[in-house]
């Protein structure tokens, strides 16, 4: 019996010209996946090498790729630098394109272009979509209600209701021709509209230190923590130290500031059942957080020849 295996090598999908490393998301998928928050630069997170995280603000955009540092990259939106540097030293982002506007979405990871010289991690190039000769336009919401959660463990232990919790996200796009065969144009605009739900445990002072008495306050050990006259201070020639001497009974019965008993009464008062020996984490509260977001954006694009096209983009967002 003669057997016979045939391998034949394809390489018609290799990139003979040139040696980078890139990692693209389809427009299928860019279309079809579910993002949290809708923040579009989540598909990063289907990107090898990816670490880091996103969200959907200026200074949330932290990311590394193949091990790199996380503010080395570059973000490109229609081949203009998206990023911009924060007075906190980080990579800003100020450009936030709408899923739907999305006709591009590629990193350049590694042994990229000259061109490509502003950076040592890599590079994330996002394009926006380009009108045609056919009129396209898509709408959203997402919506999400309190009447749809439930209350968490905190609050049911505390005894506190779910407060009202609303999440209305929409917008959309619509593009089409200006001049046919020349001239196409894209808006896109996507709104946020939030409550935010959060809850709160931390720690206030009790009503013995608020009058200045520190005789109950004591560390996780069960140690009184002592606390010291600042305008004692002294430097001690023995040992070149500066010493301070302890409030008598850890009691401060005289020389409390005017300003802070004045900021005092805006502290809250304990609500909650401490540790009983720190007394720490004696309130709870709950409540909402308005986050309000609006950005939209407008692209022309023009055919001048065959070998030629320009196009302007302008974003906003607030």
């Amino acid at each position: 019996m003669k057997q016979q295996i045939t391998v034949n090598a394809d390489v018609t999908g290799l990139d003979l010209t040139s040696s980078q490393i890139n990692s693209g998301v389809d427009n299928v998928s860019i279309g079809n996946l579910p993002l949290n928050t809708r923040e579009s630069y989540s598909l990063l997170e289907l990107v090898p090498g990816y670490s880091g995280s996103v969200g959907n603000s200026y200074n949330n955009v932290e990311y590394s790729i193949d091990g790199g540092n996380n503010e080395y990259g570059d973000i490109l939106v229609d081949g203009t630098p998206a990023g911009f540097p924060t007075v906190n030293g980080y990579q800003g982002v100020g450009v936030f394109p709408s899923v739907d506007a999305i006709g591009e979405f590629r990193l350049l990871s590694q042994d990229f272009p000259a061109e490509f010289g502003r950076t040592l991690d890599g590079i994330l190039n996002v394009v926006f979509k380009s009108g045609t000769n056919q009129f396209h336009g898509t709408a959203f919401e997402f919506i999400r209600n309190n009447d749809l959660d439930a209350n968490d463990f905190f609050s049911n232990q505390n005894g506190v209701s779910l407060p009202a919790f609303h999440r209305n996200q929409f917008g959309g796009i619509l593009d089409g021709p200006i001049y046919r065969n020349k001239t196409f144009f894209l808006v896109s605009t996507e709104l946020l509209r939030e409550n935010d739900f959060q809850s709160l445990t931390t720690t206030v002072p009790t009503d013995l230190q608020r009058a200045g008495d520190f005789s109950q306050t004591y560390a996780s050990n069960g140690n009184l923590i002592t606390i010291y006259d600042p305008n004692t201070t002294a430097l001690d020639p023995s040992t070149g130290n500066y010493t301070r001497t302890a409030y008598s009974g850890n009691k401060i019965t005289s020389g409390l500031s005017t300003v802070a008993q004045k900021v005092l009464k805006y502290y809250p008062e304990p609500n909650v059942t401490g540790n009983s020996v720190t007394n720490a984490n004696n309130y709870y509260a709950n409540g909402s957080v308005e986050n309000q977001t609006t950005s939209w954006d407008v692209r022309i694009d023009h055919i001048i020849s065959d070998r030629q096209k320009v196009f302007g983009r302008y974003s906003n967002r607030y």
